[in-house]
């Protein structure tokens, strides 16, 4: 287990007809859910894990399938970049989100909140990823960026201006 991020584009429709509307909105209640308790990885199970959470299933989840399966994406998103443990980009986009999510402000950045990105938030976290200064994320199990991510955040930025272009709007999220 740890932080799994992607990045979504999906065209613009009635539900969402822009980015800053991502940020409001309300997944159904039916569909295909997550787990919820302790996620448990390979090396965990066993006897050890069953008594510190006796009162949880020890699960190894498949989780990019199950996700990517889940009610948590937007209908017709496409999948189009992935970051595995990146805590610094997500912690931008975390304050990022709560910016924009300014009505709301006890709402928690989870898998349920996604994030829409446009030009000007491409700008601005492009300007923190050449200059270093991407706020210093941590959380459990979310491992530590090291500055090695630097050109996969750039190729990223690259892909979602290009599907800006096309019309379509990019949304980030992500599950731990």
């Amino acid at each position: 287990m740890g932080l799994d991020m992607y990045a979504f584009s999906v065209a613009p429709s009635n539900v969402v007809p822009n980015a800053a509307a991502i940020a409001r909105y309300r997944f159904p209640l039916t569909g295909n859910d997550l787990r919820v308790g302790p996620i448990v990885v390979n090396h965990w199970s066993g006897p050890i894990c069953a008594a510190a959470f006796p009162s949880y299933d020890v699960w190894h989840p498949q989780l990019d399938d199950e996700f990517l399966a889940s009610k948590y994406v937007l209908p017709g998103s496409t999948l189009f970049h992935q970051w595995r443990k990146h805590p610094d980009l997500h912690a931008w986009m975390q304050r990022l989100w709560r910016v924009k999510r300014r009505p709301n402000s006890n709402a928690n950045f989870s898998y349920r909140t996604p994030i829409g990105l446009d030009q000007r938030d491409l700008d601005a976290l492009e300007h923190g990823v050449r200059n270093r200064q991407l706020p210093k994320g941590s959380g459990p199990f979310f491992g530590e960026s090291d500055g090695t991510e630097r050109a996969d955040d750039l190729d990223f930025i690259a892909q979602a201006r290009t599907e800006i272009a096309r019309g379509r709007l990019v949304y980030y999220t992500s599950w731990w």
